[in-house]
C-alpha cells in the first residue's frame, strides 16, 4: 500500500497548500448543493442473495441520510436541496416516517419509487398491511413518478402491487419501469396479466420485465422510442417481439434472458442498426442457435454473454461468422465483451478470438466450474492463456496473436502469477494492457502486486460479497 499517500503527507504538501483550488467547504451553498446532488446514483437495481431458502435484497442507507450527517453545513445544504430527496425506497425495516420526510423535502419534484419485497417481509404478520400503507402514501403522487422499480420474491406481493398500479389511469412523467420478479418458479404462465397505469406512460424510455406478469399486447402502444429494454423469462409472439423492437429505432441496450419468440417458423430477420449494447443469457443452446440469425444488429459495440450449461459451440461459431445479409461477423465490431460464462468445445475458441480485432476491454469470469461434458469446458481461463500467445514476425519481433487493441481486462478466478505472465507477454508483443481489475479473493502476493503496479497504469481489486455477478463492476 506504499502508493497510497497518508493524510499527514497531504496536509504538509506545499503544492496542495498553495493550490488556488477551493476546498469543498469554501464553496458557495449553491455549488456545494449541486455537487452533493451529483453523488446521487440512478435508481438501484437491488442485488439479491438467498438466506434460509428465501431471497433477501441488499439495501443501504439512503444517500440523502448519509450526506446530511457529515456535518451541520452539509445537513443544512442537503435539506434545502430537494433533488437529493426524490428516491423513495421501500424495503424490509424501512421507516415510513422517514419516507414521509423525503416526500416533504422533495418539494414537488419528480419521484423515483423503488420497492424491494423479499423473504423477510414475507415472514411478518402485517406484511401486506405495510405494503398497502406505502402504496397509499405514493400512489396519490403518481403524476410525479419518474421511475417505478419493483423487485419481488413472492407472487402474492407482485400481484398486489401490479393490481394497484393497473388501477392508476396514467403516469405522465414515468421514464423507467422495472418489474423484476425473482421467483422460485421463474415462469408465471397462466396467471393474471396486468396493465400498469392502464398503458398510459408516454415518456417511458427504460423497461425491464422479468416474468410473464405484464400484458405486453396491451402495453404495445407505449413500448416505443425506448432507450433500453430487458426481457427475462417471457415468450411473446414473434409479431409482438418484432413490433416492440421496430417501435424503438434508437434502442441502445437490449437484454434477453431465457426469453424470445415462442414460434420462429416462417419469420423474417429483425434489423436494428441503432443497437450498440446486447446481453444474451440462459437460453437453451438449440433455441439461441435458431434465434440468433434473425437478430441482425450490425453495430453492436458491447456484448454480454452467460451460457454455462450446455454446448454453445455452434452458437459461438455463428457469432464469429458473417451471416447472410451481414457485412461482417457480430464479433468483428465489438469494443467491449463481458463473459459471465460460456461452455463450448476448445476448437471453437480460436475462431472466436480471431474476430475480436477491435476489442478494447474484456471482462471475464474464470471462476466457473467445469462443464458437465468432458469434451466441453468453460472458456474463461483458456481465453486468458490465449491472450498471452505471441507470434514471430518477419522482422524478428514478436506480436500478440489475439485482441491487438485490448487495453482493459477484468477477471475473477485468476491468480497473480498468471496475470503477471499475461501483462508481461502483452507488453513484449506490442499490445500492452493499461488497466486490470481483479477480485480481492484472487491469490496475489506482495511481489506480484508490486510488479503489476509498476507495469500498469491502473490496478484495482474489487470485493465479492456474495454472488460474483451481483458485485461485478461493469464499468472500467
Amino acid at each position: 500500500m506504499s502508493h497510497i499517500r497518508t493524510s499527514e503527507s497531504l496536509i504538509n504538501d506545499n503544492f496542495l497548500s498553495l493550490s488556488p483550488v477551493r476546498r469543498i467547504d469554501d464553496l458557495p451553498n449553491e455549488i456545494l448543493a449541486h455537487l452533493l446532488y451529483l453523488g446521487c446514483d440512478d435508481p438501484p437495481r437491488p442485488s439479491k442473495r438467498i438466506v434460509n431458502g428465501l431471497y433477501e435484497f441488499q439495501t443501504g442507507i439512503p444517500y440523502g441520510v448519509n450526506v446530511s450527517h457529515v456535518c451541520q453545513r452539509w445537513r443544512d445544504v442537503a435539506i434545502g436541496y430537494p433533488l437529493i430527496w426524490t428516491q423513495l425506497h421501500f424495503h424490509y425495516g424501512v421507516s415510513m416516517c422517514m419516507l414521509e420526510i423525503f416526500i416533504e423535502r422533495s418539494r414537488g419534484n419528480s419521484l423515483d419509487i423503488i420497492m424491494s419485497l423479499d423473504g423477510r417481509l414475507y415472514s411478518t404478520k402485517s406484511r401486506k398491511l405495510v405494503i398497502s400503507k406505502f402504496l397509499d402514501m405514493v400512489i396519490p403522487l403518481v403524476e410525479r413518478w419518474r421511475c417505478f422499480s419493483l423487485a419481488s420474491a413472492f407472487p402474492s406481493f407482485t400481484s398486489m402491487v401490479l393490481k394497484q398500479l393497473s388501477e392508476c389511469s396514467s403516469a405522465p412523467l414515468l421514464e423507467i419501469l422495472h418489474i423484476v420478479h425473482f421467483s422460485y418458479n421463474d415462469m408465471h404462465s397462466g396467471a393474471e396479466l396486468f396493465l400498469p397505469f392502464q398503458g398510459n406512460t408516454p415518456k417511458l424510455r427504460s423497461v425491464d420485465f422479468q416474468g410473464s406478469w405484464i400484458d405486453l399486447e396491451g402495453y404495445l402502444p407505449q413500448l416505443r422510442d425506448l432507450h433500453d429494454l430487458r426481457l427475462t423469462n417471457i415468450a411473446p409472439s414473434f409479431q409482438t417481439f418484432t413490433r416492440i423492437l421496430s417501435q424503438s429505432p434508437t434502442l441502445g441496450f437490449f437484454g434477453l434472458t431465457n426469453t424470445g419468440p415462442a414460434d420462429l417458423r416462417n419469420v423474417t430477420p429483425i434489423s436494428l442498426p441503432s443497437l450498440e449494447h446486447l446481453s444474451l443469457s440462459h437460453h437453451p443452446s438449440l433455441y439461441i442457435e435458431y434465434l440468433f440469425p434473425f437478430l441482425q444488429f450490425p453495430n453492436i459495440k458491447k456484448l454480454e454473454l452467460e451460457y454455462s450449461d450446455g454446448d454453445y459451440t455452434k452458437f459461438a461459431l455463428m457469432m464469429a461468422t458473417r451471416l447472410p445479409g451481414a457485412t461482417k461477423s457480430l464479433l468483428t465490431g465489438l469494443e467491449h465483451l463481458v463473459i459471465h460464462g460460456l461452455s463450448l468445445t476448445q476448437n471453437a475458441l480460436e475462431p472466436v478470438l480471431e474476430q475480436l480485432v477491435n476489442l478494447q476491454s474484456l471482462a471475464i469470469n474464470c471462476s466457473e466450474g467445469k462443464s458437465t461434458s468432458p469434451k466441453k469446458f468453460q472458456a474463461g481461463k483458456f481465453i486468458i492463456d490465449q491472450l498471452a500467445v505471441l507470434k514471430q514476425t518477419p522482422s524478428g519481433s514478436q506480436r500478440v496473436v489475439f485482441c491487438p487493441r485490448l487495453t482493459c481486462l477484468m477477471t475473477t478466478g485468476i491468480v497473480g502469477g498468471t496475470m503477471v505472465n499475461l501483462v508481461a507477454a502483452r507488453q513484449k508483443g506490442g499490445a500492452s494492457l493499461s488497466t486490470v481489475r481483479m477480485t480481492e479473493k484472487d491469490e496475489v502476493d506482495g511481489t506480484q502486486r508490486e510488479w503489476l503496479q509498476q507495469h500498469l497504469d491502473n490496478l484495482y481489486f474489487f470485493k465479492l460479497s456474495g454472488s460474483w455477478k451481483e458485485d461485478w463492476p461493469m464499468q472500467f
